[in-house]
């Protein structure tokens, strides 16, 4: 009976010291100060909860982006993707935000940053997931918004020839919204100048689409871009304002209206117009298009002041700024800073001021002056085909 006595004495003893051992380590884990890092956010540990971690992010992950504390964003959205690393439309979720953030900035650099993360993104979801077709829209849109970090045409052409055929892609795989981007075929082959395709492909939708239709682009803003591709100015206006009356915008002031108005030689509506828009998103562009008026009616010093203006207001205002400087620099005889001028105009405009662009290398070519020849500076990765 002793022998049992102490072999009890000796389990007890054990067990309490267990009990000692653990309420020491619930003690010692209290004790340890919990220290807020403004710069970094916690991390998560827990794989067991991930359903209710990943809803929790994603309430938060809300909060940041309308509150517009970026940085915070970008922290917790990668402890979103540490959990399902896997998962393609956690990225391109990610992607089209970094799209969002990317257009909202005013610097260029900052603006390329987070459209190169947006990018970075979407080629992550493609990898994972390349039969998803918006992914091939959400990639157009991206490299479309690239190309404004580049001031040479040629290299724009790289980003928006990759975006066609990414929109491409996603037409042939199919949108599972109203992104349609069997028609943005029609927009993006306008960005590359390529009129024919553009007019084409509009007359085919015109044969399939309703007149009550309204979704982006409309069959009358596909009609538009198309005959302004090809010169056709007064088909341009007619279509841009049937598309103003469809979507009941009448009394909208139209930049391309503007530029169509001075290509039919109605400067002075067309100056009346662009003289009403102060503020907005191509209130640049206004102002270039008075500026040119302005130039065209002898009011030099206008024109000049409001070329500068313009210039600083928007990435390619030091074109609309230079294609000014070089018309006054051949009224005034400078010949060789009205070439340099003519020349950075020349190489830059994009294809919407495509008679610029001829009435550039045509004031080259009096002065027996070539363009300019440039090398694409652009390194990009071509469009993800899937196979599977």
């Amino acid at each position: 009976m002793k022998k049992y006595n102490k072999i009890f004495l000796v389990i007890v003893f054990i067990l309490i010291l267990i009990c000692c051992a653990i309420v020491l380590g619930i003690y010692s884990m209290r004790a340890v100060p919990n220290i807020y890092s403004p710069t970094k956010l916690p991390t998560i540990y827990s794989p067991l909860s991930n359903e209710a971690t990943v809803s929790a992010i994603s309430y938060q992950l809300d909060q940041y982006f309308n509150q517009h504390d970026f940085y915070n964003w970008e922290q917790l959205s990668n402890q979103m993707i540490t959990l399902e690393p896997d998962n393609y439309s956690i990225f391109y979720y990610r992607s089209n935000d970094f799209r969002m953030i990317a257009e909202k900035q005013f610097g260029i650099l900052e603006r390329m940053e987070y459209y190169s993360k947006a990018l970075s993104d979407i080629d992550r979801s493609l990898s994972l997931y390349p039969s998803y077709g918006d992914s091939y829209l959400l990639r157009a849109f991206i490299l479309h918004g690239l190309a404004d970090g580049y001031p040479y045409r040629s290299d724009r052409e790289i980003f928006n020839q990759l975006a066609l055929e990414n929109i491409k892609m996603g037409a042939l795989r199919g949108s599972g919204g109203n992104l349609h981007p069997e028609r943005q075929v029609v927009i993006y082959e306008t960005y590359l100048h390529q009129c024919d395709n553009a007019l084409k492909l509009t007359d085919s939708f015109s044969k399939i689409l309703p007149e009550d239709d309204v979704f982006t682009p409309t069959l009358e803003t596909m009609y538009e871009l198309s005959y302004a591709c090809k010169e056709d100015y007064e088909k341009a206006l007619f279509y841009n304002q049937a598309n103003l009356d469809k979507r009941n915008m009448s009394n909208e002031v139209s930049i391309n209206a503007v530029i169509y108005l001075y290509q039919l030689d109605r400067k002075k509506e067309a100056l009346t117009m662009a003289s009403n828009v102060k503020h907005g998103l191509f209130a640049c562009k206004f102002k270039f298009m008075k500026a040119l008026i302005e130039f065209d009616f002898g009011q030099y010093a206008e024109a000049l002041q409001d070329a500068d203006l313009a210039s600083r207001n928007c990435w390619q205002g030091e074109t609309y700024n230079s294609y000014i400087e070089g018309l006054n620099n051949l009224r005034l005889n400078q010949k060789d800073k009205a070439i340099k001028n003519l020349q950075y105009s020349e190489a830059t405009f994009d294809y919407d001021f495509y008679f610029l662009i001829q009435r550039s290398r045509n004031e080259l070519r009096k002065l027996n002056q070539p363009t300019l020849v440039i090398t694409p500076s652009v390194h990009i990765s071509s469009t993800p085909i899937p196979y599977q």
